[in-house]
């Protein structure tokens, strides 16, 4: 892998392999979200355009620049703003993503009242800064931090907003050739979120899984089904893969996958079986295999997610 600098200041940008890159969102910078892009020799794919506006120009003007040519297709790995609110610095370029999806993203992707919605953000901002003053755990202080870090980034740009949806959907695949081999983009249902894709280069033995996988970082199950995602991994597993881009954290191996299947299942263990005699502050210790994970006070969230009975006791 080659990592080159000074590309920006919301991304990481990896070659993963020949024509194939990983930008790897900063903690706190605004980008929030992974992203990446393909050079199949004749055309360019733009794999999830990131949270901030900005971030999305950086990533342009960087496949444009590693791929000599004008970007071809984005592809939309699911509907959270993380991942698709860039789509607007891409407004001349096709975006594709399955059905569902494109139908969450109109849903959910209403900027209609920028005010009103700069308000709520900014509540949410106040808040997540009451609990960080609050908070005396460090990992969970500071997972706190950069999410309120990347509001604030995303704050200012609401105005600017201009919702961009898919132009082309899918349903289970679609095949995208090239001079230089070609991109399957493969759907197995809704995992992560309502409906999730994901990218795989079979020549390559690459794969971008967006939120399906993670490194080193709690993923947020609260809008997932937990047996669809495990199943959808399953299935993921049977893949030739050798690198997997993540959604959040660095490119690794499949044993991303075999890792986030794990925690999924300890996660489901625990809805499935509470241990009745547990105080409700135990339930929320991070067990020791996730200990050093970011994003650490993700796990707390998907407790309450799992059990919302548990609302009023985590107050």
């Amino acid at each position: 892998m080659r990592e080159y600098d000074n590309v920006s200041s919301f991304f990481r940008l990896i070659e993963v392999a020949k024509g194939v890159f990983a930008a790897i969102a900063r903690p706190g910078s605004g980008a929030m979200g992974n992203a990446g892009f393909i050079d199949l020799g004749d055309k360019t794919i733009v794999f999830d355009t990131f949270l901030n506006i900005s971030a999305a120009g950086d990533l342009r003007e960087a496949a444009e620049q590693h791929t000599f040519r004008k970007v071809t297709y984005v592809v939309n790995s699911h509907h959270h703003y993380d991942h698709v609110m860039g789509n607007q610095i891409f407004a001349d370029v096709p975006v594709i993503s399955t059905k569902e999806t494109a139908i969450k993203m109109r849903k959910d992707m209403d900027f209609s009242d920028p005010k009103g919605f700069q308000q709520d953000l900014q509540e949410s901002i106040n808040q997540l800064e009451q609990k960080i003053a609050e908070q005396s755990d460090p990992s969970i202080k500071k997972s706190l931090t950069n999410q309120m870090s990347d509001l604030i980034m995303f704050h200012p740009t609401v105005p600017q907003i201009t919702p961009t949806f898919p132009a082309i959907t899918f349903k289970n695949s679609l095949e995208i050739h090239g001079l230089d081999g070609m991109a399957e983009l493969h759907s197995f249902g809704g995992g992560h979120s309502v409906d999730d894709t994901f990218l795989y280069l079979p020549d390559r033995k690459i794969a971008f899984m967006g939120d399906l996988v993670s490194n080193n970082t709690h993923p947020w199950v609260g809008h997932g089904n937990l047996a669809n995602w495990k199943r959808i991994l399953e299935k993921v597993s049977h893949f030739d893969i050798e690198m997997v881009v993540t959604g959040h954290g660095m490119p690794r191996t499949m044993e991303n996958v075999h890792l986030t299947y794990r925690y999924l299942n300890d996660l489901e263990n625990l809805s499935n079986e509470p241990d009745q005699q547990k105080a409700p502050s135990r339930l929320f210790e991070i067990p020791d295999l996730y200990k050093e994970w970011e994003s650490a006070h993700t796990y707390r969230s998907n407790i309450l997610a799992l059990h919302p009975s548990l609302v009023n006791d985590a107050e």
